[in-house]
């Protein structure tokens, strides 16, 4: 049985579809839909509703879930392990518009691709870095609905993690 990446990038298709530009384009596309106007914190109530009606936040999960993966593609798949200028601006206005600013605590900056993918801009591989500390801290401490509490994690521990947006 194949599976979807060896269906969709087989031999048989690698002359049409580029698995480089297919992970660029994604990536292009969830960073530009997190920046968009409809995760502004301000919108109105009414406005909010409209905007679930109307099926605004359908790609939501999808691009909350996978913008670090896709751009990590992207990186990895440079010849010079960087990101091009398109998406690095898009990764910054993110991280400028939708980090929590209210964060204080301390961020290991352990991923290598990440670590200095904008050396002019350190505060970008902050960002990356603290969402990436995040979703591995947040993966050890479960929700048991059964009696309310958190497993995995002092509530300490979980006092520390930024709350990032995205």
């Amino acid at each position: 049985m194949l599976s979807r990446a060896r269906y969709i990038f087989g031999r048989q298709t690698a002359a049409v579809i580029s698995e480089a530009e297919a992970n660029f384009s994604l990536a292009k596309a969830t960073l530009t839909y997190l920046c968009s106007g409809i995760f502004n914190e301000g919108l109105s109530a009414e406005r909010l509703r409209d905007n679930v009606l109307r099926g605004k936040y359908r790609l939501h999960w999808f691009a909350l879930g996978q913008w670090i993966a896709l751009v990590k593609r992207c990186v990895e798949s440079s010849k010079d392990r960087s990101a091009s200028h398109e998406l690095l601006e898009l990764l910054l206005r993110l991280a400028l518009e939708r980090r929590n600013h209210n964060f204080h605590g301390e961020i290991e900056v352990k991923d290598l691709i990440f670590r200095d993918i904008a050396p002019e801009w350190p505060e970008l591989s902050q960002y990356i870095c603290g969402v990436l500390q995040f979703r591995r801290d947040d993966k050890q401490a479960d929700w048991e609905y059964s009696n309310c509490k958190l497993s995995g994690a002092r509530p300490c521990q979980l006092a520390k993690l930024p709350r990032t947006h995205v």
